[in-house]
């Protein structure tokens, strides 16, 4: 049984995806940088609020949450349709499956945990030989008993960026393992996969390598998500999100999910799946938990002047590593390039991070345009509860971040 061939889908889509280049007016476009102050104006407008109705319509899609996060003040949140067929109504408080939007979480507390050993927080025994766990970290130091791969010279050389920046090699071999394997399992199996690449030699999008990241953390400090749930979810007050469907169930605010053509799907993840795939997907969380999540990267890792994320693995994270498109779309887009659990690229001179995440009957994009000089930097997270719709939500954040950088003749330009 596969359970991550889904995860992580629409991985290229970049920022502003609408756009479709047409040479014949390209030169007419004044280039407009645009600007986004949170404190002074509201971003939902109803000519916005219209849009994206009639997006949600056309693309069949039963609910849909959205929230625009600041830099400095409040979050705006907006929701729309259902959450269950009894026609229950979706609010900021349901909660969604974030599928790969989970990976930044990974990243996230493997940067604590270095920060940890570097500062004498951890005195967990390291493996005989290694005397420092850094990004540069190698596999074969950190986990001596069970990590190997086929090829024996990436088995020596991947180290811990190289696993969170998708350039180990190993092509999505996502039905190589089930529901009644342990971590364990899935690391030591790796040896009898086959690559597609050579160690860096080119972005090659792998669940399993997150699945491996979260099981240093639980081998090294404590189970991951206990770890996550302590260091991340606590100090932020995501006070609803959780690893466990059952728990998310029971709290009445867990959304029903749809096939892209409007069939009602059952929860697909048990307990059992959800914990072995907390790392590369499994954190189940609201817009309204995820605008603290997201406040916090807009602010360099501290949230209500508490440190979640030290600066520097902050900085590590969100630096593109690995690149996943060489070629921009058009000329107001950047190459693109992947982090640790985020991709980034630019639009118009805007710096953004982001994720997106796919899996039956769940569709989420969180995007994060980096505060600089000229803007003070904004969050656009959207969920829907349908299967198949990353266009949609990608349409959806890049209609937002036009609105809020002001800058959204150029999409009109290019209809």
């Amino acid at each position: 049984m596969a359970i991550l061939s889904w995860l992580g889908l629409g991985l290229l889509t970049t920022p502003l995806a609408l756009f479709k280049l047409n040479p014949y007016s390209y030169q007419q476009i004044s280039f407009n940088r645009g600007s986004y102050e949170g404190h002074q104006r509201p971003v939902i407008s109803p000519d916005l609020e219209a849009y994206i109705q009639q997006t949600l319509t056309k693309s069949n899609v039963p609910g849909l949450s959205l929230a625009i996060v600041p830099k400095d003040g409040e979050p705006e949140f907006r929701s729309w349709g259902n959450m269950t067929d009894d026609g229950e109504k979706t609010t900021p408080e349901t909660l969604f499956h974030l599928a790969s939007v989970s990976k930044a979480f990974v990243a996230s507390s493997l940067g604590i945990l270095i920060d940890d050993f570097a500062n004498g927080r951890n005195t967990s025994a390291l493996p005989p030989g290694l005397s420092q766990f850094t990004w540069k970290t190698k596999l074969r130091d950190i986990l001596p008993d069970e990590w190997e791969l086929m090829d024996e010279w990436a088995s020596e050389k991947v180290n811990i960026h190289d696993i969170l920046s998708h350039v180990t090699g190993m092509p999505r071999h996502d039905y190589s393992y089930g529901p009644n394997d342990t971590p364990i399992d899935v690391v030591r199996r790796l040896k009898h996969l086959r690559p597609a690449y050579e160690l860096r030699e080119k972005y090659s999008y792998n669940n399993q390598m997150f699945l491996v990241g979260a099981h240093i953390v639980s081998t090294y400090a404590k189970p991951y998500t206990q770890f996550v749930e302590e260091r991340i979810f606590a100090p932020l007050g995501m006070t609803s999100t959780t690893f466990s469907p059952s728990q998310a169930a029971a709290s009445g605010k867990f959304t029903q999910a749809w096939t892209k053509h409007g069939r009602l799907l059952p929860e697909w993840f048990n307990e059992d799946i959800a914990q072995l795939n907390a790392g590369p997907g499994a954190v189940i969380s609201s817009t309204s938990d995820m605008s603290k999540w997201i406040n916090m990267w807009l602010n360099s890792g501290i949230y209500m002047n508490k440190t979640i994320i030290p600066l520097s693995a902050f900085e590590n994270i969100t630096t593109a590593y690995s690149i996943t498109f060489g070629k921009p779309e058009n000329a107001k887009n950047s190459i693109g390039g992947y982090g640790m659990g985020w991709f980034r690229s630019s639009y118009q001179g805007h710096d953004v991070i982001y994720h997106t995440g796919s899996i039956p009957g769940f569709s989420t994009r969180v995007s994060v345009v980096q505060p600089s000089a000229s803007q003070d930097g904004l969050g656009i997270i959207v969920f829907a509860n349908a299967d198949d719709k990353a266009e949609t939500v990608a349409n959806i954040s890049d209609r937002v971040m036009e609105d809020a950088l002001h800058i959204r003749g150029f999409s009109e330009a290019f209809d």
